[in-house]
């Protein structure tokens, strides 16, 4: 497909987004499409993604989870699928953007250009019948991630970590797809939402569409900081990169609080797996061969203040500290009695 807006039938009951990364089943391949929905106001309105497979009541569904489809849905051929019902969409809704992410995995190559193939098809009706899925377009975004990334690369692939495939907008009466192709280093449209929104302000620069969510990011001005929650079960993180989130200080005394209110408890997950013993070839086999190891591993987490002083830790051995608990669950301190 030519990298040109594709002008959606006005009165199609579905639209399809594709991504295709697999030449055959037995192909090993991790990437994921997810959709972001940007309301009119230029504000993140709801998310698709590998493990959230609704969005808007079911307006937008994914082919992971069968459960979330209404009757109306279509089935689509596609290794990662996302559907669309136009006319159940939230009112407030105008804009789609696609991201196709590749997961960084500690120890393994793991990025965009990883597999043997990379596709983006569209699939939608034609004017005369509403309904029926008969055409498809087809990008082909090898060409878009198979040289390193300029900004380097975060784990031993080549960089390419994330891409906005499309910007899908609402240009009266019907909705349009456009091709972007930007590319990241970061691995989910998590911390893209800044991009996300100057994805959405290129379709009016570059394309001339005034989108009401371009003059509502316009007025509100784009946060570089702000992040969108996104995380994949079970994934491996670096402790570096995870070290690094921006977590907004409350505001002041007084002061009104800011829309998104700064968190006020922080969890963190961690957990390990340990090689399993291997069997030696020519030896007998012992009872626990091939098992994982029974190992036992010790941690600590230290605070520290602003000036860079350690004020508390807690512990594999000393589970408990002013404001922090180790285990499963946290519960609020009871409050102390006058």
């Amino acid at each position: 497909m030519a990298n040109r807006p594709l002008v959606l039938p006005f009165r199609g009951e579905q639209f399809s987004f594709s991504l295709n990364y697999k030449s055959s089943a037995d192909e090993v391949a991790q990437i994921d499409l997810s959709a972001v929905v940007i309301s009119r106001a230029g504000k993140l309105l709801d998310t698709v993604t590998i493990h959230k497979p609704s969005a808007l009541d079911g307006a937008i569904v994914t082919n992971k989870d069968r459960a979330y489809w209404s009757e109306d849905v279509q089935d689509v051929v596609g290794d990662d699928v996302i559907h669309v019902l136009p006319k159940k969409l939230d009112p407030a809704a105008e804009v789609i953007v696609l991201v196709a992410s590749a997961p960084l995995i500690p120890g393994k190559a793991n990025d965009l250009n990883s597999s043997s193939k990379l596709e983006f098809v569209v699939s939608y009706p034609d004017d005369e019948d509403h309904v029926t899925l008969k055409n498809s377009q087809v990008t082909d975004l090898k060409p878009s991630v198979s040289a390193p990334h300029p900004s380097g690369s975060k784990g031993l692939g080549n960089g390419q970590q994330s891409i906005i495939v499309a910007v899908a907008y609402l240009d009266q009466p019907g909705w349009t797809v456009r091709p972007d192709l930007s590319t990241f280093t970061h691995d989910s449209y998590g911390p893209l939402v800044p991009s996300l929104k100057e994805a959405v302000l290129r379709v009016r620069s570059e394309a001339g569409v005034d989108l009401d969510a371009a003059r509502g990011i316009e007025a509100e001005g784009l946060d570089p900081r702000e992040l969108a929650t996104f995380t994949r079960r079970w994934e491996d993180r670096d402790l570096v990169e995870a070290a690094a989130v921006y977590i907004p200080p409350p505001p002041p005394e007084g002061a009104e609080p800011k829309e998104h209110a700064p968190p006020t408890k922080l969890r963190i997950d961690i957990g390990w797996s340990t090689w399993k013993k291997q069997k030696v070839e020519g030896e007998e086999e012992e009872e626990g061969d091939g098992e994982p190891e029974n190992t036992e591993i010790d941690f600590a987490l230290i605070f520290y203040n602003l000036a860079g002083e350690e004020v508390q830790q807690v512990s594999s051995g000393s589970t408990e500290a002013e404001g922090v608990k180790v285990g499963r669950e946290y519960e609020e301190p009871e409050p102390e009695e006058e």
